[in-house]
């Protein structure tokens, strides 16, 4: 990684959490959880309803989980470019296109071997070991875009209100697989318009919920409601990242591609089957 400017090794640890990455409102709309008087049974029982009714409109609990697999191509503005595809939680391809450098980055994640590859442009793959931080990056764009797949069911805690703007919101406090995360419901359309967790395994251990995911424009992908539109902030600086996404659910891919480190200039989408 020396041979990478700060400004590129920034980006794209900026790029890596917000694929998957979504949207986030301003530092100060994000406090600590404030519950409501409601006793616990009762937020439970309210939180455990309202969550059955998001995953009908997300496409069905069935349905959810079904997902292996997931490809999101981002639009990062300004001709930046990142694509990643996801097979839960076993591989991960990522490659990120800087335009002002005309600098390619190329990450293959292979939880089974526990190891990660990082390559620039033509220059020898850089190894290291699949750790936890790894795992947090396997399981964010679950949290973020999908809810439910078929290695993830976060379990709905409680419930509370919150305001975005003059619009007061449920909220859904979820452990999944160990992680806080809360969703923040619409009320017409039962979708979540907002998701809020920690920034990586140091801010989850620290108990902070410092990035803020916005999500909007939905529509359907394979029977499933996805946000086409991502606005990724976070509650320490003012940084603010839009993402206009494409996705495809559980695309056929080539196992192969991961045994290995990547080579120079394999492009977006070389995991795809050959032809």
């Amino acid at each position: 990684m020396k041979h990478v400017s700060g400004f590129v090794r920034a980006m794209l640890v900026i790029i890596s959490v917000a694929l998957i990455i979504g949207c986030i409102p301003s530092a100060q709309i994000i406090a600590r959880a404030r519950i409501s008087d409601l006793s616990a049974d009762d937020t439970s029982k309210s939180a455990r309803e309202l969550w059955e009714k998001v995953l009908a409109a997300k496409g069905g609990r069935e349905r959810l989980r079904q997902i292996t697999g997931l490809y999101a191509a981002a639009d990062l503005g300004k001709g930046w470019r990142s694509f990643t595809f996801n097979a839960f939680s076993t591989y991960r391809y990522e490659f990120v296109y800087d335009p002002k450098r005309e600098v390619t980055v190329v990450e293959i994640s292979n939880a089974r071997k526990g190891m990660v590859w990082w390559q620039v442009d033509a220059n020898e793959a850089r190894p290291r070991k699949y750790n936890e931080e790894e795992v947090y990056q396997d399981l964010l764009p679950q949290f973020i875009y999908l809810m439910v797949t078929h290695e993830l069911d976060p379990v709905p805690l409680r419930l509370r209100k919150e305001r975005i703007g003059l619009k007061r919101v449920d909220v859904i406090e979820t452990d999944a697989n160990g992680w806080r995360v809360d969703y923040y419901i619409d009320s017409d359309s039962n979708l979540p318009i907002r998701v809020v967790l920690p920034l990586g395994t140091k801010a989850r251990a620290e108990g902070e919920m410092n990035h803020i995911v916005t999500l909007d424009d939905y529509a359907a992908v394979d029977g499933v409601m996805m946000p086409h539109t991502v606005i990724h902030t976070n509650t320490f600086n003012s940084q603010k990242l839009t993402d206009s996404l494409k996705f495809e659910i559980n695309p056929a891919y080539d196992p192969r591609l991961f045994e290995q480190a990547p080579t120079p200039k394999m492009g977006a989408e070389p995991w795809r089957p050959k032809t």
